[in-house]
């Protein structure tokens, strides 16, 4: 089904606000049957790509990104009223999305789950664990602070893919798109995407004003959906996390476009 979706949202880095967009035909991804990914799942998924990702962490076979199924580019574009001069990270890891498709305790829906300090660790030593580092130099790693594992990798010779900082109680904020958004969002397309654009906004607000007890039985909160001025026109949803990492390569510009792999 061709679908025109976008979604404006703003880091607490101070890189001001960008509207994630695409506008493409999305292939429903085959997958075993029944299967619990929809249409709005998947909109929502691509819409936070970077910034939420599938992570294999379990062994389940399942456990993959369902994105690569879609064949959909994701763009983002600064937003109109985004003065800043402040250049964003070029990768961005908030947190990780979940599903009953690869965790069968969840609802069968899409939930955005942010980093704690263990689990952005255990994404960032994913390829390492399944290297043939050996156990003495492993045991290091695991024991090592989030601030001292890029140097020690450095140090075992894995090389550095950029400048990594480890970002604490990182906040990111989805605002309702305006007209100026859609308009800037439409020139990106020749000014004639092939569907209009929606706002995603209330596919998040969705999700974010439901109750998910696979999470929260395990500590976790949901965002916070606040109607600033009881009209809708103002909305506000803001995913507080207990750490993201961000990352920026020295010998490129940083620049918002991310490209699904």
């Amino acid at each position: 089904m061709f679908t025109s979706a976008m979604l404006k949202m703003e880091f607490n880095d101070g890189s001001g606000a960008f509207i994630n967009h695409f506008s493409e035909n999305i292939l429903l991804p085959v997958l075993i049957s029944p299967t619990p990914i929809n249409e709005s799942d998947i909109i929502i998924s691509i819409l936070f790509y970077g910034y939420f990702l599938s992570v294999p962490s379990t062994g389940n076979p399942r456990d993959y990104t369902f994105l690569d199924d879609a064949m959909v580019l994701m763009q983002s574009t600064r937003a109109p009223s985004n003065t800043s001069q402040l250049a964003p990270y070029n990768e961005l890891l908030m947190g990780e999305y979940r599903s009953s498709y690869n965790y069968m305790s969840h609802s069968d829906t899409v939930s955005m789950v942010c980093h704690t300090e263990q689990t952005i660790k255990d994404h960032f030593l994913l390829g390492v664990r399944n290297s043939e580092l050996p156990d003495d130099q492993m045991a290091r790693l695991e024991a090592a602070s989030l601030e001292n594992l890029p140097s020690l990798l450095q140090e075992m010779g894995f090389g550095a893919i950029g400048d990594i900082e480890f970002i604490k109680n990182p906040k990111l904020t989805i605002t309702r798109s305006n007209l100026a958004d859609f308009s800037a969002v439409s020139d990106k397309y020749d000014g004639m995407p092939e569907t209009p654009f929606f706002d995603a906004f209330d596919l998040v607000k969705e999700r974010v004003t439901r109750q998910e007890s696979s999470l929260n039985s395990t500590g976790y909160a949901p965002a916070v959906y606040t109607d600033n001025g009881s009209d809708g026109s103002n909305d506000t949803i803001v995913f507080t996390g207990g750490y993201a990492m961000g990352i920026r390569y020295p010998d490129l510009p940083s620049q918002p476009d991310i490209t699904p792999s």
